[in-house]
């Protein structure tokens, strides 16, 4: 026969359990300080972070570290957190042009009523950082945030050391646009970089298997001239320490070679390629 303390402590453990269970139903909130960033410039360029930390000032450094952004920015009691550059791209001693903080809100982008530091990680999903145009007055509602929407809001990966099988890429939108690292698996560099693919909707990155190459990027596509020049996705190794442009096409370069740089820009008749000189190197990571 049970007795009855018996059956009052499964009674009691039956109660635990399904209000725990309860609570695990209710409670179907986002991890409180874990916060995605989109960071997009004037060209349309863009790439998502991740990042935890109580403040969104918190978050995005913790973002920034994780996938190894160049982050320039200030944290004072009279300015709060202040971004002047991401990735050599800077705030314009006008105003002219500066990194404007929006947060998405009710199914839309809205410009931040405070500075980052001032709003709480666990308010918000998504948060932008936008290269904004103005007549100098930081007043600036985004609308190219709408084509990077939350639904593609996949964050980069980076790794410092890549090989066997991983490709860093260094993607770029040319002098005075934004780059950025992101990592791709794959036997060979196309293959790699087809695997960036992943962090963005469809049609934002287009590859061609004719020539296992790049035809566009966020919707920035190449074009030859009457000049016999060229504007296009040019690629290149990292090798004896600088970047040496590719001779043969992506599927015939083996991912063991590590990191690539993908750079718009524009080409001689030679398809002679000048890379800027601030551009990122694989010793920054």
């Amino acid at each position: 026969m049970v007795s009855k303390a018996i059956i009052a402590a499964v009674v009691v453990v039956v109660v635990v359990v399904v209000a725990a269970g309860a609570y695990v139903v209710l409670s179907n909130d986002k991890d409180q300080n874990n916060v995605k960033f989109v960071i997009e410039d004037l060209d349309g360029v863009y790439f998502w972070i991740e990042g935890s930390g109580e403040k969104v000032s918190d978050a995005f450094i913790d973002a920034s570290e994780k996938a190894h952004v160049d982050l320039d920015y200030s944290n004072s009691d009279l300015m709060g957190f202040f971004v002047s550059g991401i990735n050599n791209v800077y705030q314009a001693e006008d105003w002219s042009k500066y990194w404007s903080l929006s947060v998405y809100s009710d199914g839309e982008w809205k410009s931040a009523d405070t500075g980052a530091s001032s709003l709480y990680s666990k308010d918000y999903d998504y948060v932008g950082w936008f290269y904004a145009e103005s007549g100098g007055a930081p007043d600036y509602t985004p609308t190219t945030a709408e084509k990077p929407s939350p639904e593609g809001a996949k964050a980069i990966t980076v790794e410092k050391s890549p090989g066997n099988g991983k490709v860093t890429f260094l993607i770029s939108g040319g002098e005075d646009s934004l780059c950025f690292w992101a990592t791709g698996k794959g036997n060979d560099v196309y293959e790699a970089f087809k695997n960036i693919q992943k962090y963005y909707p469809e049609g934002v990155i287009e590859t061609s298997v004719a020539y296992d190459g790049i035809n566009s990027m966020f919707g920035i596509t190449g074009e030859s001239f009457p000049d016999g020049t060229y504007s296009w996705w040019a690629q290149f190794s990292w090798e004896d320490g600088q970047w040496l442009k590719n001779e043969v096409g992506m599927a015939s370069i083996d991912s063991a070679i590590g990191y690539q740089l993908i750079i718009f820009g524009h080409a001689d008749v030679d398809f002679n390629f000048p890379i800027p000189s601030d551009i990122f190197v694989p010793t920054d990571l």
